[in-house]
C-alpha cells in the first residue's frame, strides 16, 4: 500500500509485505489503515497499521474476505472467520460481535451509516439494516438476494446498493 502524490510520485510506503494485500480501509482521521493480507506462512489475516509510527498489528484471522469498514470515529467493523461481523475499537482493541448469538448465515459488505447508529449489511436472504443501539435487524423488502450495500445518503435516509451477479455453479 503506497501513498502517492497526484503526479504519481510515491510519498510513503505504508505496507510492504510478501503476500496478497487487499481491502485497504483508511480510518476517518487518516492516521491508520486496516487491510487484509494472505501470506503463505500465516494464511489470511486482518491488520491495522499506524501511518505515523508504522506499527502494524494483527487484528485476527480473516478466512475469506474481511471487508474492513470504518465508522466515523475509532470503530472498525470487519468479518471474522465464517463471515461473522465484529466491531473493534481501534484504540483499545476491544472486539464485540455485532450479533449475539452469532448468526448461522454469512454476512457481507458491512457499511456504517454516517451517524454511526446503523449498519447496512448483505445477508444470504437480502439486505439488512442493523441498529447499533439495540442490535435489532430489519430486512429491506424486495431488495433481492444478491445486493451489496455501498453507502448511505448524507442524511442516512437511504442505503445505496448495487446488484452483485450470482456465482453460477457448473458441472464438468
Amino acid at each position: 500500500i503506497l501513498i502517492e502524490s497526484a503526479e504519481g510520485e510515491i510519498q510513503k510506503t505504508v505496507v510492504s509485505r510478501h503476500g496478497l494485500v487487499e481491502e485497504p480501509a483508511w480510518s476517518p482521521d487518516g492516521q491508520s489503515v486496516a487491510y487484509s493480507i494472505d501470506e503463505e506462512e500465516t494464511g489470511r489475516t486482518l491488520h491495522l497499521v499506524s501511518l505515523s509510527s508504522g506499527a502494524d498489528r494483527t487484528i485476527g484471522p480473516a478466512n475469506g474476505t474481511a471487508d474492513p469498514e470504518w465508522a466515523p470515529g475509532t470503530d472498525l467493523i470487519y468479518l471474522a472467520p465464517g463471515r461473522v461481523p465484529q466491531i473493534m475499537d481501534s484504540i483499545s482493541g476491544r472486539v464485540t460481535p455485532l450479533f449475539s448469538p452469532e448468526p448461522s448465515e454469512p454476512h457481507y459488505f458491512p457499511r456504517h451509516s454516517n451517524r454511526r447508529d446503523h449498519i447496512a449489511i448483505a445477508r444470504n436472504a437480502g439486505l439488512a439494516i442493523v441498529s447499533l443501539q439495540d442490535r435489532s435487524i430489519r430486512m429491506i423488502p424486495g431488495a433481492g438476494t444478491f445486493v451489496r450495500p455501498i453507502g448511505w445518503s448524507a442524511d442516512d435516509q437511504f442505503v445505496y446498493a448495487d446488484i452483485v451477479a450470482p456465482i453460477l455453479e457448473r458441472r464438468c
